[in-house]
């Protein structure tokens, strides 16, 4: 049983766009089980928190209060991703591991929603690391809006990826 972290970045856009921020969630751990070639992961997205607000693509923890910080996650959990009705995303596929990279070919349950996932990496040493961009709305999920939707997310977030490489 391997462990991975992984961060989730959402991006607005709109004509109000400035009175919002680019953020960063974060699920600290999660597990995937690999066995000569294939793997299964479970995330539990009931523990993806809010870690701050991006500047120029870069963290700044304190850029959102602790007030903001509750909101965001509120929001990210009863209304963007639902958590209590779906707790899990899940992923099993293949990959093909070299010394430098990996290869992976996936299908994501997100939402009760399955979609194929396709992504290379890297890996150095015992940790692979990778980025994959995802289409939220073809996980039924529809870019979040404020201000009459003069403010919303862009329908991309983008995940970073870190996870044990298998022996």
């Amino acid at each position: 049983m391997a462990r991975g972290k992984l961060r989730v970045r959402t991006f607005r856009e709109g004509a109000f766009s400035a009175l919002g921020h680019d953020l960063e969630f974060e699920l600290e751990t999660f597990e995937v089980e690999a066995n000569e070639g294939s793997f299964r992961a479970r995330l539990d997205l009931r523990k993806l928190e809010p870690r701050g607000a991006l500047r120029a693509g870069v963290l700044d923890s304190g850029a959102l209060s602790r007030a903001e910080l509750a909101q965001i996650r509120h929001t990210a959990h009863e209304v963007v991703l639902e958590t209590t009705r779906y707790p899990e995303a899940r992923v099993q596929g293949r990959y093909e591991l070299t010394a430098e990279r990996v290869d992976v070919h996936a299908e994501l349950e997100l939402r009760g929603r399955n979609e194929p996932l396709a992504f290379a990496g890297t890996r150095t040493g015992g940790v692979i690391r990778a980025r994959v961009e995802l289409v939220p709305s073809r996980f039924g999920i529809q870019p979040y809006r404020a201000f009459l939707g003069a403010l919303r997310l862009q329908d991309r977030v983008e995940i970073e990826l870190e996870v044990e490489a298998p022996p």
